[in-house]
């Protein structure tokens, strides 16, 4: 996944912010560069899979 496909599902309001977020380490998933395309990726798979851990209750901590 790329640009604002996977900017939408990970919940970012535009671009900028997302890529703050890359700088800041704060991307719930990995994300990496590919040679000669410019941007940022991530695999649909581990988006997926992160997306599903949104539905899920966080256990408390004492």
């Amino acid at each position: 996944m790329s640009g604002k496909h996977l900017c939408q599902c990970l919940g970012f309001a535009n671009v900028r912010a997302f890529r703050r977020a890359i700088a800041h380490g704060a991307v719930p998933v990995m994300t990496f560069t590919l040679p000669g395309r410019r941007g940022r990726f991530a695999r649909t798979r581990d988006v997926a899979a992160w997306l599903v851990t949104l539905g899920k209750p966080v256990p408390p901590t004492l």
